[in-house]
């Protein structure tokens, strides 16, 4: 047999070649290498995807297939894949029952939300040991003042200050964005939401840049904020509170509940965290009560240590996908 496969061999690279004499373990050195240079230029499977699915039963499909919602029977998921929702499909919610449209709103929410999360959490993990060395005495290097610097202006501030930074560059807490995120945008079905692509109500005041409310008073000038997907108003959710002035309390509360556990943002109760939010509505209290009975009744208090996955899971990477 092994004769017949080397003569076989052979004879196949001797068509190929027919000026050449190509002894047989030369032959198969060769097609070794470029097997392993195809193999080398071939793209991994993908470990993220933006998704926009046109219907909701598209959107439906993907979340069954990939294992998005973090949630099945009753038992919490350790991690959910990195696969990222860009708009409501555009026939939202469809003939969802309540729960299928809420089950299917988190899915769409919380990988985005733990994507933003991962992104400041590694800010913060460069951030805190050069705060620690200037604590010490010693000078940052000119790449470290350029990432402090760089950093300072993301986070709304004139100049370096390391209280504000250690404050302001930190997660969300999860079940508190998801809840704000429910509340704010109808589970998704708001205009605001479906036309502008913004989970959490805010406010600008140029009209080009958002949509008017249909209930504005005469004279009043705000606008809700649009944005290009929904991954840039989880974003922007994020940013306000890591830096405008009203919400002072609520970094406070965050960085004393980080301290007494040693700097881990992972599981912050967005229950407790509710409270400093009286400002963001005009409804005070009965927002925060209502906050707290959205992440009670649905459980979000359960997602705050899920994570994103590292790949999606290569079975179903390789399996035929669900139109996209």
């Amino acid at each position: 047999m092994t004769s017949r496969i080397r003569h076989s061999v052979s004879r196949k690279l001797r068509a190929w070649f027919p000026d050449r004499e190509i002894e047989y373990e030369a032959g198969i050195l060769a097609l070794v290498i470029g097997l392993v240079v195809v193999l080398a230029v071939m793209p991994a499977p993908p470990n993220s995807m933006t998704v926009s699915p046109y219907t909701t039963a598209e959107w439906a499909a993907m979340v069954e297939h990939y294992s998005i919602a973090p949630r099945t029977d009753g038992a919490v998921r350790e991690t959910v894949p990195r696969i990222y929702l860009k708009q409501f499909p555009s026939d939202w919610p469809a003939d969802l029952t309540v729960d299928e449209r809420k089950r299917l709103f988190v899915a769409a929410l919380l990988p985005l939300i733990l994507a933003d999360n991962e992104r400041v959490s590694a800010q913060r993990a460069k951030l805190l040991p050069i705060l620690k060395r200037m604590d010490d005495g010693k000078t940052p290097s000119r790449a470290e003042r350029t990432f402090l610097e760089e950093l300072a202006a993301e986070y709304g501030l004139d100049e370096v200050d390391a209280g504000l930074l250690r404050r302001r560059v930190a997660p969300m807490p999860v079940s508190l964005a998801l809840a704000q995120g429910a509340i704010e945008s109808g589970w998704g079905t708001s205009r605001f939401a479906l036309d502008g692509k913004a989970l959490f109500g805010q406010w600008v005041w140029n009209d080009d840049a958002g949509l008017i409310p249909d209930a504005r008073a005469e004279g009043a000038s705000h606008a809700v904020r649009s944005f290009t997907d929904l991954a840039e108003s989880v974003r922007a959710y994020a940013r306000n509170l890591n830096t405008h002035n009203a919400y002072r309390n609520f970094r406070g509360r965050r960085a004393s509940l980080m301290e007494y556990r040693d700097g881990d943002g992972a599981g912050l109760s967005g229950s407790r965290l509710a409270a400093t939010l009286t400002r963001y509505s005009e409804r005070r209290e009965e927002y925060v009560a209502e906050l707290r009975a959205v992440i009670r009744v649905n459980g979000f208090g359960d997602f705050g240590r899920v994570r994103l996955s590292d790949t999606i899971n290569e079975s179903v990477a390789q399996s035929d996908q669900p139109s996209i």
